[in-house]
């Protein structure tokens, strides 16, 4: 149970859940042979992130104007550790370069930007689902330098300690 979650059907109507988790909320459906088809997304407290739930209720006879929903929450967090070093084209290190992290899954998208140090490290901690295919990007620029930009797909707690190195060069 969830107490005050955020349940919302997009651009018609929304509600919190109450201490025992429990959710009423009018939505519009469309009638499609024989089911009736929604779609909710419910923001966790606590979590950065929506889930969307695609849901159908098969009909017969009458449409009900009343149907239990239930909604499963995934809760299980970890924390997904992005480092890497950028330098310059000659390999020095470039210091207080942006580094943005974008990331992207069927229920979740995100952002998060960090400078690097010193010695050109950067080190980004997100917390983020378990279990959930996340496809990222990550891209460096500082003043006259262009960007330079990695992307790939991982499987978030699939792989402990969930820590992933990526070092960028970027080029005058």
């Amino acid at each position: 149970m969830v107490a005050n979650a955020y349940v919302n059907q997009y651009g018609f109507s929304y509600t919190y859940t109450d201490s025992q988790g429990r959710y009423e909320l009018t939505v519009q459906a469309a009638h499609n042979a024989g089911q009736l088809e929604y779609n909710l997304e419910a923001y966790t407290p606590g979590f950065e992130y929506n889930q969307v739930f695609a849901l159908t209720t098969a009909v017969s006879g009458q449409i009900p104007t009343e149907v239990q929903q239930d909604l499963t929450l995934d809760t299980a967090r970890v924390t997904l550790s992005i480092r890497g070093v950028v330098r310059d084209g000659n390999g020095s290190p470039v210091i207080g370069a942006t580094v943005n992290f974008e990331y992207a899954s069927a229920t979740i998208v995100g952002n998060a930007s960090v400078l690097t140090d010193a010695d050109g490290r950067y080190e980004l901690r997100l917390e983020a689902y378990e279990n959930v295919q996340v496809f990222w990007g990550v891209r460096a620029s500082f003043d006259d330098l262009s960007s330079a930009s990695q992307y790939g797909s991982l499987v978030l707690g699939t792989v402990p300690p969930h820590e992933y190195t990526q070092d960028l060069v970027i080029q005058p």
